[in-house]
């Protein structure tokens, strides 16, 4: 029966943590289509030009930090709702670890 809350405890912080990523590094719909219509814009002059637009915007959203986060925050409902599921399953987590006596010493 630990081998079972083990695993769950395992994959509720595995869960957790890809969730809470997933809210910090989500784009909004705004910038979403500022992206789209940047690259669409680098496309008509060529197919290289393009790809390296997209991949300079890629680089651009991916690591932003806890501030952008933050001041945009009730303008992204999707990147709510996975930080509020990422905290949650890091609860289960944290309750599986609990039951099971890692948090003792």
């Amino acid at each position: 029966m630990h081998t079972l809350w083990l695993i769950i405890g395992i994959q509720a912080t595995v869960l957790g943590c890809t969730l809470l990523f997933a809210g910090f590094v989500t784009p909004s719909e705004a910038e979403i289509e500022a992206t789209r219509r940047s690259c669409d814009a680098e496309r008509q002059k060529g197919r290289w030009h393009g790809f390296f637009n997209s991949l300079s915007q890629v680089g651009s959203y991916r690591f932003r930090g806890l501030s952008f986060a933050i001041s945009h925050w009730p303008e992204r409902p999707q990147s709510r709702k996975f930080v509020y599921l990422g905290v949650a399953f890091l609860a289960v987590a944290a309750a599986v670890g609990f039951a099971l006596g890692v948090f003792s010493s």
